[in-house]
């Protein structure tokens, strides 16, 4: 992701909360919904929107793995 890029501010306190730290350690990822959100509703890939991730999608990294 592009340093610029200035994060929601929603987006930021989700990054330092534990269910990120948690999704994370389990190996999902945030991405840029625009990079993935197609692929994941086509296949109902799990995926995690969080509260207020305008633009944001978080999907396991198995997913990530299959679209690269």
């Amino acid at each position: 992701m592009n340093k610029d890029q200035k994060l929601h501010p929603l987006i930021e306190k989700f990054l330092k909360s534990k269910l990120y730290s948690k999704l994370f350690s389990m190996g999902w990822q945030l991405v840029h919904q625009s990079v993935i959100k197609d692929w994941v509703q086509q296949t109902r890939k799990p995926a995690y929107i969080p509260k207020g991730a305008k633009g944001f999608i978080f999907v396991d990294k198995h997913t990530l793995e299959v679209e690269s």
